[in-house]
Formats: structure tokens, C-alpha cells, sequence
């Protein structure tokens, strides 16, 4: 039992407490401020309280359960928001099934090389997918994986990821664990206090410590675009993308920042057939957006480009546009690894020029609210150090493995020139400026060869 319990758990037991949902549930709570949230089954009569009215409320309700596991199902079903905070650390997870199992992870890394952790959802999986596979094989692979024989491979993609779900929840497989596990009537709500994140606190890989390095966009990273990416990864935990697919309108694989600016619900179904194309609404909505915000969606090392393309547009070609950024942004890349391994200040010139513009974003809280994002000071702690160190980790490891990705779409060479002026780099007041000269020049050059004679 958790002795301290984090504040927004506090405030989630009074919600419950106070919920409609649970009227008529006995429970010995005349005091909000001292709540009683364990009554165990075998050892005492106000847990079978609990189950007599579990019954009651499904009958009452006429609510449909799984007989082999009915308390689960019933409360389930009549949790009004179907999520809950961990009382450890607080953070907030589905209780549907909806997050990958160890074994699943591991089949999805040496199937599609893609790498997980126990955070990841079957939702953002396949967002993932859809990037780098066709559609039917993907089909193919949860069909098969979940043993799924109701549908098949012509079945909607959205269709497979909800049977696939329903097939975890009902214990048909263990490809997929819920955020927080089945606990009437011990707890209150029905769900025990530990969320996913910290059910196993002797494990360090669930401890507080490291809750920071979960639930992010790994994509920001591997293409390490601008934009808030701390308020990006929050903004794509909330309630605006409930059981979707976070999109983001201008692909971050073509340059797009990762910013709640740039976010929008979309079924997987809609980001299958989207992919990372450019399409005409969403060019035109990018451009809504940036003119309504007065600012820009795409990042520095493609801005060049991006801006030749807006003030030429009916000239251009979406899939030539398509094309040039990303030979702009797959050029940005190969710079870095270039200078990480050249340069023998390669490093600390990625810190003073990739990390450390970056790093204000970790110094703020976000919580978004009407669609409002609303911006809170963040008290700087041993743990947000941490977080800051794997985050330059992160980019580093990005930058450093680069050369070896497989199924890179753009193989770029770089010139002589381009090479002398990486290495002859120094860390001076002029780093900046002359690390820009160099990408506007490859931006040119792109525009040039791309762009310009059409």
C-alpha cells in the first residue's frame, strides 16, 4: 500500500467517490480528506458489499459481462472516463488493453525492427507501421499474431486494431496488458492503485526515475525536427486523441515540426492511406496555420525550401515538393552524423546547436484544456536533470547511428567542400552562423536541381 499518495490520484479518488456511476456503492468515506479505498474480499464483509452491488448495478443497467470474469467487465464498463493516474508517480494510462506485452514487443523488433517499450500502445504501433509497410501487411501481421479469425486482410485496419483489443481484453491472448490491472472489489474502483508505469517497483526500468524516457514520439527524435517536442508528446497522451492516431499534418519525416501546432486526430484507417504524402488539404491547412499563429510549422534546416514552395505554389508539383524535403531533410541528417564522427569537437558542437535550443521546452508543464494549451512552471528536480541527460543521449545516439539505419529513402553524398567546411567547424562566436551557411547552401542547391526548372 502507497503511504504518500501523488495528488492528482487523491483528486481522481474523489472523483469516483462523487461519480453517479458509483451510487448506492458502499463504501466508508464521510471524510474526503482520509479516503478508505482497499476493502479485501476474504477478509472483510464490506468487500462482498461491493460485489452484490457490482451485480445489481449490470443487472439494473443491463449491462453484458463475460461470465468467467464479470467484476472486471462490470467495472469496466461503468468507469466514466476509462482511465486512471498511478498512485505513485501519477501518471495517467487507459485501462483498456491497449499496451504491448514483452513478447510482443520483442516480435515486432525483429519483424519490422522497430523499437518499443512497455508504454507503447497497439494505436501508436501502428501509426508507427504505416510509415515504412503497406497497409496489407500490416493487416497480416496482427491478423495473424492475435489469431484473429472473425476478419481478414479486407477488413478496415481500424476494425482489426479494435478486435485485436477486444481479443486481450478477453484473455484469448497476452499480446496487449491494460494501463492499470482488474482489482474489485480490493480497490475501490475495481483497478489497482499501480499503473502500468510502476506496478513492478523493484523493476528500475518502472521506476519514477525513468518515467520521462516513456510515451514519447521516438520519430522527433530520429529525424530531430524543431518544435516543442515535450508539449507535443503531453498533447498526444490527452483526451483529443482518445483511442486515434495522433497525425501530424506536415509529416515530421519531411521536416514538419513535432508541436501540438502540427498535431490532429486521424483513424489509423485515414493515416494508412495518408502515410507521409503531402496532400493538397493538408498544405493548405499548414499554411491556415501558420498564417493565423504567425509562425511556421517547418523547421529551420528545410525552411528555405518550404518558403520557395509557398511563394510559388501553383508552379509546383506536391510529390516534387514531397521529394525535395526530404532530400533536405535526410541532408540535415547525414551533416550531423558527418560532423559527430569528423569533427573532433563534433559533439559538443551538436550540444551548442541541436540540444541546447531545445532544452527550454523541458523547464514547463503543459496541460491542454478546450484545445488551449496552457503552459506552467516546472520546479526543477533530480528527476528533470535525468530526463534532460537522456534526452542528449537520445539525440546523440540518433545523430551517431544515422549511416546505419536500413531503409533510409534518401542515400546522400556529400561533397568535398561540404565535408572541408564540416570539419574546419570551431567553437567559436561564429558556429551558428557558419553551420546555417552550409545547410541554405544544400537548400539552394536542392531548389535549384528540384524546384526551379519546373
Amino acid at each position: 500500500m502507497v503511504k504518500n499518495l501523488h495528488p492528482d490520484f487523491i483528486e481522481y479518488q474523489k472523483f469516483i467517490i462523487n461519480h453517479e456511476n458509483y451510487k448506492g456503492l458502499y463504501h466508508n468515506n464521510s471524510n474526503l480528506e482520509k479516503i478508505k479505498w482497499y476493502y479485501p474480499l476474504k477478509s472483510n464483509s464490506e468487500g462482498q458489499k461491493k460485489v452484490e452491488w457490482a451485480f445489481k448495478t449490470a443487472k439494473k443497467n443491463n449491462l453484458k459481462y463475460n461470465k468467467l470474469q464479470p467484476l472486471k467487465d462490470i467495472m469496466f464498463t461503468i468507469h466514466p472516463t476509462k482511465k486512471k493516474p498511478c498512485s505513485y508517480c501519477g501518471m495517467v494510462l487507459n485501462l483498456n488493453y491497449i499496451y504491448m506485452n514483452k513478447y510482443f514487443r520483442k516480435d515486432v523488433k525483429k519483424q519490422f525492427d522497430i523499437d518499443t517499450d512497455y508504454l507503447t500502445t497497439i494505436f501508436e504501433l501502428s501509426e508507427e507501421l504505416i510509415l515504412e509497410n503497406k497497409e496489407e501487411e500490416i493487416k497480416k501481421y496482427f491478423l495473424e499474431r492475435f489469431k484473429v479469425s472473425r476478419l481478414t486482410e479486407n477488413s478496415d485496419i481500424d476494425e482489426i486494431v479494435k478486435e485485436c483489443i477486444s481479443s486481450s481484453f478477453l484473455g484469448k491472448n497476452r499480446n496487449l496488458g491494460p494501463g492499470a490491472m482488474s482489482n474489485f472489489p480490493d480497490r475501490l474502483d475495481g483497478f489497482h492503485t499501480y499503473n502500468r508505469c510502476c506496478r513492478q517497483k523493484q523493476d528500475k526500468g518502472r521506476s519514477k526515475d525513468n518515467l520521462a524516457t516513456y510515451s514519447k514520439d521516438r520519430r522527433a527524435f530520429e529525424y530531430l525536427v524543431d518544435g516543442n517536442l515535450r508539449a507535443a508528446d503531453k498533447y498526444m497522451k490527452s483526451d483529443t486523441f482518445n483511442e486515434t492516431s495522433a497525425d501530424h499534418i506536415g509529416p515530421i519525416s519531411l521536416g514538419f515540426i513535432h508541436d501540438p501546432l502540427n498535431l490532429t486526430p486521424l483513424s489509423i484507417s485515414e493515416n494508412s492511406s495518408k502515410r507521409n504524402k503531402l496532400l493538397k488539404t493538408d498544405v493548405d491547412k499548414i499554411i491556415e496555420i501558420e498564417n493565423e499563429n504567425d509562425t511556421t510549422l517547418m523547421s529551420w534546416f528545410n525552411f528555405e525550401i518550404w518558403n520557395y514552395y509557398k511563394e510559388s505554389s501553383e508552379q509546383i508539383n506536391l510529390s516534387i515538393l514531397r521529394d525535395a524535403l526530404l532530400e533536405g531533410q535526410s541532408t540535415y541528417l547525414t551533416l550531423l552524423n558527418y560532423l559527430f564522427f569528423q569533427n573532433t569537437s563534433g559533439r559538443i558542437i551538436i550540444e551548442k546547436l541541436i540540444i541546447e535550443p531545445k532544452l527550454e521546452y523541458f523547464n514547463y508543464n503543459y496541460e491542454f484544456i478546450g484545445g488551449e494549451i496552457n503552459e506552467l512552471p516546472r520546479r526543477v528536480t533530480k528527476n528533470t536533470k535525468k530526463e534532460l541527460l537522456r534526452f542528449r543521449e537520445r539525440v546523440f545516439t540518433t545523430i551517431k547511428n544515422y549511416s546505419d539505419k536500413k531503409n533510409r529513402r534518401k542515400k546522400i553524398i556529400l561533397d568535398e567542400e561540404t565535408k572541408y567546411l564540416l570539419k574546419a567547424l570551431k567553437l567559436n562566436e561564429t558556429l551558428k552562423n557558419d553551420f546555417k551557411k552550409i545547410i541554405f547552401t544544400l537548400q539552394d542547391k536542392i531548389i535549384s536541381e528540384k524546384l526551379e526548372e519546373l
